[in-house]
């Protein structure tokens, strides 16, 4: 799965709660790789939806970087693209790492 378009993380000062979707098992999903991952609230409930509802899930792989397409993040500086992707890491953690069922590998890049 990857996110096209650049949003803006949640920040600690954010007291949104995440979402939860209808359940909808997704017993076939295996491995999961998410790029472009900026730890908004929408991609953060997306995410959290898959980990929770993939029965058979070994992999969730979280990426900030929009692979090939990183011309969105042309306007930040080195650093402000390093913050901004150190905060996407950030959320997913905190957000995702206990919704990854056991025994699952969860990485965060």
């Amino acid at each position: 799965m990857q996110f096209l378009r650049r949003s803006f993380p949640l920040n600690d000062f954010e007291k949104l709660s995440i979402r939860s979707l209808p359940p909808c098992r997704h017993g076939h999903l295996k491995r999961v790789l998410i790029t472009g991952f900026h730890g908004a609230r929408g991609e953060i409930e997306l995410a959290a939806h898959v980990a929770d509802n993939s029965t058979r899930l070994q992999a969730l792989v979280i990426d900030p970087v929009m692979r090939g397409v990183n011309r969105n993040m042309l306007t930040l500086t080195p650093e402000g693209r390093a913050m901004y992707w150190d905060l996407a890491r950030k959320n997913a953690k905190k957000y995702l790492a206990r919704r990854v069922a056991q025994g699952a590998r969860f990485d965060v890049l």
